[in-house]
């Protein structure tokens, strides 16, 4: 899976998955590989107006206005980095 930021930058993904949490904040959460460049990948997705995840399938889905970001955790036996972002203006 690819993921396709605003500027037009791909970077690959394992996999992207949006929610709502129980307070109502939408989010969007996408796992990269651990060797991703946290300062570009995070430059990139941080006030995004638009990313587009790419399947191996050719479905293109696309995610607007997740431009918070609220987590970023790196998970070393993985070797994966999974950024959480949140709708502007979210609670």
């Amino acid at each position: 899976m690819q993921i396709v930021t605003s500027s037009g930058k791909t970077f690959e993904a394992a996999w992207v998955l949006d929610t709502t949490t129980r307070h109502g904040a939408q989010q969007l959460t996408i796992q990269l590989p651990g060797t991703t460049d946290l300062s570009e990948i995070t430059g990139e997705l941080v006030g995004a107006e638009q990313i587009i995840s790419i399947k191996e399938t050719g479905v293109r889905t696309i995610y607007e206005g997740y431009t918070l970001l609220s987590s970023l955790i790196y998970t070393p036996d993985r070797n994966a980095l999974r950024l959480t972002l949140e709708r502007g203006g979210a609670a």
